[in-house]
């Protein structure tokens, strides 16, 4: 399951904007691409709730979608993202 999701993260980021800043278009297609994905594993309700969240979460860190979409797969696995992802799923 933590694979999945952490698979889901990079496929939402891979869809960033070029552009300094997340537009609306940005956010969108990162909560569509996120959802479309999850949603076979949490059912639709909790897949749009959860990547609404995590788009959030990366956002705040990343305001820049290109800086958020050279993360690595392997940077989901840190006990900070971890503890986001879980915090995420409640």
């Amino acid at each position: 399951m933590k694979k999945m999701i952490l698979l889901l993260l990079v496929a939402g980021l891979a869809v960033s904007c070029k552009t300094k800043g997340w537009s609306v278009a940005d956010r969108t297609t990162f909560v569509t691409t996120c959802t479309t994905e999850a949603k076979g594993a949490m059912g639709d309700a909790k897949a749009k709730s959860y990547c609404d969240c995590m788009q959030k979460k990366l956002e705040a860190k990343y305001p820049d979608p290109n800086k958020a979409n050279e993360m690595k797969p392997s940077e989901f696995q840190s006990e900070a993202w971890i503890k986001e992802i879980k915090d995420c799923l409640k």
